[in-house]
């Protein structure tokens, strides 16, 4: 009796598993955002444009943890440029410590 509930169990898994992959399988032709499916060949590709800065500082009391990374945003005649930069160095200034920090901005339109 036991074995057969085992057996019974197993199956019923087996076939929830298999049910889930086909409709994963059939998802995949859809891209997902936000609930929408989209069709890939509607969607055309868009220029990204960006560069590399380097050199941007961020002053940190000697007592506060110094995060690896920042979003580094600014303005220009273009729009809008952002990303998420690294940090490259420290130094000591003082009562607080300065962090460098380098990377890739993207202009957002």
């Amino acid at each position: 009796m036991i074995r057969k509930n085992l057996v019974l169990k197993c199956l019923l898994v087996s076939t929830i598993l298999l049910a889930s992959m086909s409709g994963i399988a059939s998802a995949s032709d859809s891209i997902s955002t936000t609930g929408l499916s989209i069709n890939p060949n509607s969607v055309a590709a868009a220029a990204v444009e960006k560069k590399y800065v380097t050199g941007v500082t961020r002053k940190f009391a000697k007592d506060a943890t110094i995060p690896a990374t920042t979003l580094h945003e600014f303005y220009d005649s273009r729009g809008k440029w952002a990303g998420v930069l690294t940090r490259y160095d420290i130094t000591e200034s003082g009562d607080f410590y300065i962090a460098y920090y380098q990377g890739y901005v993207y202009l957002e339109n």
